[in-house]
């Protein structure tokens, strides 16, 4: 990853990790602001997750008591999911490897190495991987939401051409999503 790379992540993260120190806890009738400096920290090393699941886990809801998370997800050539929207989590795609059709309601952008997508709550979207070789996204939920639970339910449903239809859109029901359109491939 260049300089120019890392300096926008880094951008995307400490906007998502600002509103820690806003967030208030309310004991009996006094409200407390939750200080905003975090006691621990940790490091990822390349191709580890903080999870011991199938997904890889950069941030947990659990390291940013709910208010973002990320994952790594490697992508399959020609694979996307179906358009949907999240009633709980906006999201925020980065290509690492590969490039990506990414659409957020009626717009198409296409990603190549170091672009990004914010798709907010509740407006459809969905990603395809179109490059020539398999891909990596790096996904920041917020609020983390149900992503990484989600995520890890996809996993257990096997490869896509596997997947049961019904559990596959019980899984995105489940986790506050609406199926709402087929993939980009199918169009």
């Amino acid at each position: 990853m260049n300089s120019k790379s890392s300096t926008i992540i880094t951008i995307c993260v400490l906007t998502a990790v600002a509103p820690l120190g806003l967030r208030s806890q309310t004991p009996g009738s006094a409200q407390q602001l939750k200080d905003s400096a975090q006691r621990a920290f940790f490091a990822v090393a390349a191709g580890a997750s903080r999870s011991s699941g199938k997904v890889t886990v950069k941030v947990s809801g659990k390291d940013t008591d709910g208010a973002f998370a990320i994952v790594e997800v490697p992508t399959a050539m020609g694979y996307g999911p179906p358009l949907h929207r999240h009633h709980v989590e906006n999201e925020w795609f980065y290509a690492l490897d590969g490039e990506y059709d990414i659409q957020v309601a009626d717009s198409v952008f296409h990603l190549k190495p170091g672009g990004s997508v914010f798709g907010p709550r509740m407006i459809a979207h969905t990603w395809r991987d179109v490059g020539k070789t398999p891909g990596r996204l790096l996904i920041l939920a917020q609020p983390a939401g149900h992503m990484e639970a989600f995520l890890e339910g996809v996993a257990s449903l096997g490869p896509p051409s596997q997947r049961d239809p019904a559990a596959y859109r019980a899984l995105y029901a489940r986790f506050e999503m609406d199926i709402v359109g087929p993939p980009l491939s199918d169009r």
